[in-house]
């Protein structure tokens, strides 16, 4: 679980993406299905850490500068039996200046990389109010057995 322990270590990004079209394998209905328009992501500075508030996902920042911040995260999927079907890794890319975001999802087994989707990014400073809601244990997210089942 990640631990928020001052608001000036931390920052929401409230996004919304609005350009699912450049993806060259998917339709955008099915892009957005794992990557919906509107994301708020907390990024904690301090420790290297980020949260997808909807999802409940917790991940790692993997290259943070003024100017950009990367981070991602890992799910494991399993099958109905327990066994570990797949990794799936969201990827994001936020342009702090231009207050864009750039995600792409990869899913190592089978399937084509989601990619060419962007958005924009309304960027604050976590409140102290929020810190109680952050330091919460995160949503559990339940696996699917073939992710994109019905969808290709």
């Amino acid at each position: 679980m990640l631990f928020f322990g001052s608001s000036a270590q931390a920052l929401t990004l409230v996004c919304d993406l609005t350009n699912y079209n450049n993806s060259p394998h998917y339709n955008a209905k099915t892009i957005e299905s794992w990557l919906p328009k509107r994301q708020t992501h907390v990024i904690d500075l301090k420790n290297n850490k980020a949260r997808y508030v909807e999802a409940g996902f917790e991940g790692d920042i993997t290259f943070s500068s003024n100017g950009r911040f990367q981070w991602h995260y890992i799910e494991t999927v399993k099958n109905t039996n327990g066994t570990v079907f797949d990794n799936i890794y969201f990827k994001y890319v936020f342009l702090r200046k231009k207050k864009i975001l750039k995600p792409s999802v990869e899913i190592t087994i089978v399937y084509k990389p989601i990619d060419g989707v962007y958005g924009n990014c309304k960027e604050t400073k976590v409140s102290k109010e929020d810190l109680k809601v952050l330091n919460a244990k995160p949503k559990t997210v339940k696996g699917k057995t073939n992710p994109f089942e019905g969808d290709i």
